[in-house]
């Protein structure tokens, strides 16, 4: 919960912190260390905090201890696709997809990052839409970058057009909000191709500070 909670902002009263969390999942792990699940949990946990390559690790220790569990496998796949490991990510999701024909729309994120890091913008844009969260600033803003790589200027630019009505200060949380989910260097391309369809829209992006400038949430 204190995960979600600064992932989120679901915190009022800021009490949540990424130690606690850490420290919680860890005490979980060392009492059960044959839980797929916690192991997944962990993963999340160490991944916040940047520690992609021990994240990666616990990740293959929780599809070892329970690789028919629809939660690890989650987990896997997110994580897996915000480092920019995408096929193995994808492949993940197939089989997924085999386990529950019903899994979490919002899963779909996923693979359409994929296709965003290979200029499959059609694709991308399939996707973004079937997560069903057309609510969200992010959703539009990237249905928007697509639109606009593909040419569809008018499209992408109503698009961002919302996404800038649901957060008329995308523009300050632009970097950090994208540098606290996605993380390392195999996501770069995603990451500057939705730079690239934004400003094809005529959005000014804001200078990009790099991922240092971000520490992880304490």
């Amino acid at each position: 919960m204190y995960i979600e909670e600064i992932a989120f902002g679901f915190d009022p009263t800021g009490d949540a912190t990424f130690d606690e969390a850490l420290r919680l999942l860890e005490k979980a792990s060392a009492l059960d260390p044959r839980s797929g699940l916690v192991r997944a949990q962990l993963a999340i946990g160490l991944y916040m905090t940047n520690d992609l390559n021990r994240a990666v690790r616990e990740l293959d220790e929780a599809l070892r201890l329970a690789p028919n569990n629809q939660e690890v496998n989650v987990r896997a796949i997110q994580i897996l696709a915000y480092i920019g490991e995408y096929e193995r990510s994808n492949a993940l999701m197939d089989d997924l997809k085999k386990m529950n024909p019903n899994y979490p729309p919002w899963l779909n994120w996923m693979p359409a990052y994929a296709h965003l890091a290979r200029g499959e913008n059609t694709e991308a844009i399939a996707l973004l839409e079937m997560t069903q969260m057309g609510w969200q600033d992010w959703t539009r803003a990237f249905i928007a970058a697509a639109h606009c790589l593909n040419g569809d200027i008018a499209e992408g630019q109503a698009s961002l057009e919302v996404a800038l009505e649901i957060d008329p200060d995308l523009a300050d949380t632009y970097w950090s909000e994208t540098y606290f989910w996605i993380k390392g260097p195999g996501s770069r391309p995603m990451i500057d191709a939705v730079e690239a369809g934004l400003e094809a829209c005529g959005w000014d992006v804001p200078p990009d500070p790099g991922p240092e400038a971000f520490a992880p949430v304490q």
